[in-house]
């Protein structure tokens, strides 16, 4: 996801006070913060300190009564523990004598105001208070005067105004342009929310980091199943100074608001998806429901009684596609029975900033026959045609997909495409049945997920004894003869479409 890109870290903990229940709805006076911002340059990581509301730092000032109040914020290497900057407070009772004054101030660890200037390619000398061997800059002073009161030094008010409005004059380095918002709430400590800010100079490198999100943590029952100690509350991506672009939901049923197709996780935009395919230079027509929702497209479905999500196959191969380092094999040491193998073939290169592959194979790890069946029925019929997924500008089609038995690593189903140009077989979409494994359960099976979503008049059975042929990228499938081929009509052995 190109998390080498960062090489500072803003880190903001403290309290929100807008929130008044945790994770299990019980009540509480406020919840606890942890903000995680993610920078490739120091300076923009003190610019994103310096547009942070420095009065919320203290409790007194009365901006942290219906909002945020921070209790600490530092900023460090990626790699370090040790903290090159810090925000603190002075009280009065801390200087009796009034020296330092009290306020709030950055202190610069180990460090001089000239030296970390020098460090950082930024200027501070604006400041009323700024002397350059002084470890510590103050940015607020407090004062008594018909009550508490904080006066912001007003260079930092100036900077505010300036950078809230983003003039490239005071914009240091590297343009952070996009930021992807991932905000967990702890299952384990549900008075604690976590939220990691990443920002990105291009659409792309933000949208894969989007599309990398670990899509089982985004319902909580999931996560809390696999023993996570976390689950996502929001996902989303954002153009500086805008609102959301896109952002990654689940929705189990119509009470969530949504008005998508179908429970699962969506992509739902916010703008339109031509111009956030156009920008990134990511195409976007494997994920489903593309072409006929211009708001939501699927990435993963839920499975029978929402215990499970199974990722849509064309999302996977997206990720596959754009994201040379995703793993999509099952980790080691977990065994499943079966799997669902794709293979995808490029239709030609649509977007000329990503390199994709010729061919490309992706594995689901499925625990059950009917597991494997239900993910392959997501592949559906057009995923299967090369001339629509060029008409769609998808840069891949699916050649074939397979139902492996794991154990013995044979084929136990495929399902592939004919076109009109072949001159042996009729066109349509091809069931290949391995008949070792043919049983009246299998057939149930395959009436209830895949012959529901096959036309009868395209639907061809085939089976045959041993493993299915599996076919290159250049090579047309081996087909069977007529004469030796064995079609099997709706009505025989209680199969129906």
């Amino acid at each position: 996801m190109g998390d080498n890109i960062f090489n500072y870290i803003l880190e903001i903990t403290g309290q929100d006070n807008r929130i008044h229940s945790d994770v299990n709805g019980k009540t509480v006076p406020y919840m606890e913060f942890k903000e995680t911002n993610y920078f490739s340059t120091l300076g923009e990581a003190v610019e994103s300190l310096l547009l942070t509301d420095i009065r919320k730092f203290e409790r007194q000032s009365g901006e942290t009564d219906n909002d945020r109040y921070y209790e600490h914020a530092a900023i460090r290497k990626i790699e370090d523990k040790e903290s090159l900057l810090e925000i603190i407070r002075f009280s009065f009772e801390d200087t009796p004598e009034g020296i330092p004054a009290a306020g709030i101030y950055m202190r610069f660890c180990d460090s001089t105001t000239e030296k970390f200037e020098q460090l950082a390619n930024y200027d501070l000398s604006g400041f009323s208070a700024y002397y350059p061997t002084s470890s510590f800059l103050q940015l607020a002073s407090y004062t008594y005067d018909k009550g508490f009161k904080i006066y912001v030094d007003e260079d930092l008010t100036d900077r505010i105004n300036n950078l809230d409005s983003y003039e490239q004059s005071l914009i240091y380095d590297d343009v952070w342009s996009f930021k992807v918002g991932i905000t967990r709430n702890r299952i384990d400590l549900p008075s604690l929310q976590e939220i990691c800010n990443y920002h990105y100079p291009s659409l792309q490198e933000a949208f894969v980091h989007l599309l990398d999100t670990e899509i089982t943590d985004m319902d909580r029952d999931i996560a809390e199943g696999l023993n996570k100690k976390s689950w996502i509350k929001d996902a989303h991506l954002r153009e500086r100074g805008t609102i959301k672009l896109v952002e990654l939901i689940a929705v189990r049923d119509a009470a969530s608001g949504e008005t998508v197709a179908e429970p699962g996780i969506h992509l739902k935009f916010h703008t339109s998806i031509a111009d956030i395919e156009g920008e990134s230079g990511i195409g976007l027509a494997q994920l489903g429901n593309y072409g006929q929702d211009n708001k939501y497209l699927l990435v993963a479905n839920y499975y029978k009684d929402f215990s499970k999500l199974l990722p849509h196959p064309g999302y996977l191969s997206l990720l596959a596609s754009v994201n040379a380092e995703k793993t999509l094999r099952q980790p080691q040491g977990e065994q499943v029975p079966y799997q669902l193998r794709i293979t995808w073939v490029s239709t030609q290169n649509l977007n000329g900033s990503i390199n994709y592959p010729q061919q490309q194979v992706t594995q689901i790890a499925c625990t059950s026959f009917e597991e494997a069946l239900f993910s392959m029925k997501k592949l559906g019929e057009r995923s299967f045609d090369e001339r629509r997924a060029f008409d769609l500008r998808s840069p891949f089609y699916v050649k074939q997909a397979d139902i492996i038995d794991a154990e013995n690593n044979t084929t136990v189903i495929s399902k592939f495409h004919v076109g009109e140009d072949n001159k042996q077989i009729p066109s349509g979409i091809y069931i290949k049945v391995n008949e070792g494994y043919v049983s009246v359960e299998m057939l149930k099976l395959l009436r209830t997920h895949i012959g529901e979503d096959i036309q009868s008049e395209t639907a061809q059975f085939l089976f045959t004894k041993g493993e299915t042929p599996q076919y290159s990228s250049y090579d047309k499938p081996k087909q069977t003869h007529r004469s030796q081929r064995t079609r099997i009509p709706p009505d025989s052995k209680g199969l129906s479409l």
